[in-house]
């Protein structure tokens, strides 16, 4: 294997911001069997803010792109590399999202229309000018910015399934008001509400509408992350800095610079974690684990809970003084037994997106169906309506989703002990009629279902309470199709 080298300028507006997920690539990959034209290369692209490691040969960076995947490679072909035109058939083939740019020795048309075929996105001549081969990286790595912009929109409109954030009741109507304004401005958010109102897709409706939108939006479970990795994740940290740090990493806010941070569940963070928060809030700024060195930050924070945070700071659960940073625009998220007509509204629209997407005949609701949803409490809110739904639609055989598709809960318990209904059906089927059964794959898919709702979708809980293990259930949501089902935060 060949060496590896590694050339990182001083952060500043050129590092850390091309990477948003946890392992942050270099964005530039130079690979030259010549050490010389090798640290030439590394040394022109640093100079020019531009962060890149380097190898000696094909084996050493495909193993480099295996660790971390850049955003450019750059390859020189020369002639005593024989094996150049493979590797860049491999990195094509295997890295279709990584752009290629080739070194060639004075090259003519057809040797350079070979490389464009082969996957090459440029194509500088040898002995090469430092300008031409600077601006060539920096066009690749702008184009590729762009890429992964679009993507990351594309990305949050699936995630924002509009239909959970409609509703013509006044307690609604007041809510999307209130977020209207939030995204308007670039104030700090605290969304208050009960578990599956909403507030994850509620923040990224605020950050979708505010002048941050095409930066990164970054959402944490902060009750989700093991206590001894959130202030690594949060700020980011040194080399060194404790046992398995091999190397230097970023956290959330520097990744989300220029974006917004979503912290979920603020009110399971430890209080001192609440302090370090409340410096961030206070200054602009993070210092890293093991470091002495401030780094300014500009990102809008959006928290969220599920519990009356100012309660919390009666019992010292919660610092008063982060409270008042966080609290600066409050929006309180009212609970599905509260808004009236919007349970039929959101229904009626879960009922068409799901029969679309499991292409199912059921189109609407029978009124008996309405009379059920309109009577229960939904104590897991819209979340909780949305797995119904999605459950009813498989179920159901005709055009219309009826009583006996819907699970006998709904019905109270006095209906719920007799079935339900008097009509034949899953829910109301005795437990001996060949009606009751379904396929195993649904009753699978039933069960799983159920645990995430019981468990508030904690896929780690849910996965205990089954007695199965974090990776068995993921596979599990995976070949279920219930993946779309979970935010960025569950997964």
């Amino acid at each position: 294997m060949g060496g590896v080298f590694d050339a990182r300028p001083c952060r500043g507006r050129h590092g850390s911001r091309h990477a948003e997920g946890p392992m942050m690539p270099l964005p530039v990959l130079i690979v030259d069997d010549d050490p010389q034209t090798l640290m030439l290369v590394q040394a022109q692209l640093s100079s020019a803010g531009i962060e890149s490691s380097g190898s000696s040969d094909a084996q050493g960076a495909l193993d480099s792109m295996a660790a971390h995947e850049p955003h450019v490679v750059v390859l020189d072909l020369s002639p005593a590399a024989a094996s150049g035109n493979k590797l860049l058939s491999d990195i094509r083939s295997q890295y279709p999202r990584v752009d290629v740019i080739v070194i060639v020795g004075d090259p003519g048309v057809d040797e350079a229309v070979a490389c464009m075929q082969l996957g090459a996105v440029d194509v500088v001549s040898r002995p090469f000018d430092p300008i031409r081969l600077v601006t060539a990286v920096r066009n690749t790595l702008q184009r590729r910015r762009v890429h992964d912009r679009v993507d990351r929109l594309a990305d949050e409109l699936r995630h924002v399934d509009s239909a959970r954030m409609i509703g013509d009741s006044a307690c609604m109507q007041e809510a999307l008001a209130m977020l209207s304004r939030a995204a308007s401005s670039d104030v700090t958010v605290l969304l208050q509400g009960e578990s599956g109102t909403g507030k994850e897709l509620a923040a990224r409706a605020i950050h979708a509408g505010s002048t941050r939108r095409h930066a990164p939006f970054i959402p944490v479970n902060c009750g989700a992350i093991p206590e001894a990795l959130i202030e690594s994740e949060f700020f980011g940290h040194e080399k060194g800095s404790f046992t398995g740090a091999d190397e230097t990493r970023d956290g959330l806010f520097v990744h989300a610079s220029g974006g917004s941070v979503l912290l979920d569940e603020v009110g399971e963070l430890r209080i001192d974690l609440q302090v370090k928060l409340l410096r961030v809030l206070q200054e602009r700024c993070v210092r890293r684990i093991g470091s002495d060195r401030s780094i300014p930050v500009d990102v809008r924070v959006i928290a969220a809970s599920n519990r009356d945070l100012m309660k919390l700071t009666e019992v010292n659960g919660f610092r008063r003084d982060l409270y008042y940073r966080l609290a600066v625009f409050p929006v309180n998220l009212p609970p599905l037994r509260d808004r009236g007509a919007d349970v039929e509204i959101l229904a009626r629209m879960f009922v068409q997106q799901f029969a679309s997407l499991h292409s199912r005949p059921a189109r609407g609701l029978s009124q008996d169906a309405l009379n059920a949803l309109r009577q229960h409490s939904w104590p897991g809110n819209v979340r909780e309506l949305e797995n119904l739904m999605e459950r009813a639609v498989i179920i159901e055989q005709s055009d219309e989703v009826g009583r006996s598709s819907l699970p006998p809960y709904v019905f109270g318990p006095a209906e719920a002990s007799s079935g339900g209904s008097s009509d034949a059906g899953h829910s109301g089927a005795r437990p001996d009629d060949p009606a009751s059964l379904l396929p195993l794959a649904e009753e699978e898919r039933r069960i799983i279902l159920n645990a995430l709702e019981v468990c508030g979708w904690r896929v780690q809980t849910a996965a205990r309470r089954l007695g199965i293990g974090r990776a068995t259930i993921y596979r599990k949501i995976e070949k279920l199709g219930l993946r779309h089902r979970l935010t960025s935060t569950d997964s």
